[in-house]
C-alpha cells in the first residue's frame, strides 16, 4: 500500500483543481462518490442494522449527513447527490461509465470522491487503479470542464 500512496498523491495533484471553500464561488450541485461510509443497507450477517453511512450511530451523524448539513449551510439552495460506487472499489479495471449516465444532465460543479478502502491492493500489479481513477475523474470532467474536485483519503490505514 506505502508503494500506492505516492501514486494516489500525484493523480489527485496533477487531476484535482486547489479548492477553497471559502472562496466566493458559490456551488449549486454536488455529487459525493462513496462506497459504505456514505451508505450501507442493512447486513445482519455483519451485525450492521442501520441504512445509513457505515461508522456512525444514527443517520445524521454519517459522513454523508454532516457533510450535506454543513454545505447546505454554507450554500444556501444547493442541491446535493450521491452515489455509493463501492462496485467501481471491487472492479475498478472494466466499470462501467454509463452507470454515471444519470448524473450527465446533473452536471455537479462539485465532485466529492470519498472511496478507496474496499480497493485490492494485491490487484495493483494486475490492474492499474491510477489509471481507472484517472478515467473516473476525466468522465466527470467530460460532463463539466469546470467541476472542482475534493478527493478525500481513505478511513482505514491498509498498510503495505
Amino acid at each position: 500500500m506505502k508503494k500506492f500512496l505516492p501514486l494516489l498523491l500525484i493523480v489527485i495533484l496533477v487531476s484535482c483543481s486547489k479548492l477553497n471553500l471559502d472562496s466566493p464561488q458559490n456551488f449549486q450541485r454536488v455529487l459525493v462518490l462513496g462506497n459504505s461510509i456514505l451508505q450501507h443497507a442493512p447486513a445482519r450477517e455483519i451485525g450492521w442494522h442501520g441504512n445509513w453511512g457505515m461508522a456512525a450511530s444514527k443517520k445524521e451523524n454519517d459522513f454523508y449527513s454532516i457533510l450535506s448539513q454543513r454545505l447546505s449551510n454554507k450554500y444556501p439552495g444547493i442541491q446535493i447527490k450521491s452515489k455509493n460506487i463501492a462496485d467501481f472499489e471491487a472492479e475498478y479495471w472494466m466499470y462501467d461509465f454509463a452507470k454515471f449516465d444519470e448524473y450527465a444532465t446533473y452536471k455537479a460543479d462539485l465532485l466529492i470522491l470519498r472511496i478507496g478502502e474496499n480497493v485490492n491492493s494485491a490487484r495493483f500489479s494486475e490492474h492499474d487503479f491510477k489509471l481507472a481513477y484517472g478515467k473516473l475523474i476525466e468522465h466527470f470532467r467530460s460532463i463539466n470542464p469546470t467541476v472542482k474536485i475534493i478527493a478525500a483519503g481513505t478511513f482505514w490505514n491498509q498498510g503495505d
